[in-house]
């Protein structure tokens, strides 16, 4: 199978931001009523979806999304300080456009456009060929709609990259296939689960399946 289109998702693939939201989250908790996230409870967290997170957590509706903003809004401030997810990926990235000429890869993600700029700036990785970026309450398969529809991508030819469970869920929504990175958010186990149509332990391991 031959892919001319790549749909990266962001957090918790490209960038290093779980630590770092952790960190935050902890940091700012207490204001909202909120209780902390023991060290004790990372792994057991791992499985969960972003929903059963947000119950975990006990997060009203009212809270989210102020919380949401205050993530980013942190986020964003240090940016600076947040290293790529895998040191490898840029080169990696680097062997597939240069494999494959004509290849389209973009990013689909819920955080700030000015931030994955800002990331994408610092880590001298100038590899994609959009961004976009919509509100956290937009269902990721309609994010991937958009694009592909703006794009005039063939369902059969787009691969999306991502680290989660609804990101898995997302792509089968919008009829591409998935590849589920081992290093981002959710666990290993709960991606085979979801059955992705691949799983990848390492970067490298993504030029074999799209070259």
């Amino acid at each position: 199978m031959t892919f001319n289109y790549l749909l990266f998702d962001f957090d918790g693939t490209l960038v290093d931001t779980a630590g770092k939201a952790l960190t935050i989250y902890n940091r700012i908790c207490g204001r909202y009523g909120l209780k902390k996230i023991e060290d004790s409870e990372i792994e057991s967290i791992k499985k969960l979806s972003a929903g059963q997170l947000v119950k975990y957590l006990k997060i009203g509706a009212l809270k989210l999304p102020f919380l949401i903003f205050e993530l980013k809004f942190k986020l964003a401030r240090e940016m600076k300080d947040i290293p790529l997810i895998k040191d490898s990926i840029r080169e990696v990235l680097e062997d597939i456009k240069n494999r494959n000429p004509g290849l389209i890869v973009g990013i689909v993600t819920s955080n700030w456009k000015k931030n994955v700029k800002k990331f994408l700036k610092l880590n001298g990785m100038d590899l994609f060929d959009f961004i976009h970026a919509s509100g956290a309450y937009e269902k990721k398969h309609r994010k991937i709609n958009k694009v592909m529809k703006k794009y005039a991508m063939d369902r059969e030819k787009t691969l999306y990259i991502g680290d989660e469970i609804r990101d898995i869920i997302a792509a089968r929504k919008s009829g591409i296939k998935i590849v589920a990175v081992t290093w981002g958010y959710n666990d290993v186990e709960v991606l085979k689960d979801n059955n992705s149509d691949f799983i990848i332990k390492e970067p490298e391991e993504l030029v074999g399946i799209v070259c």
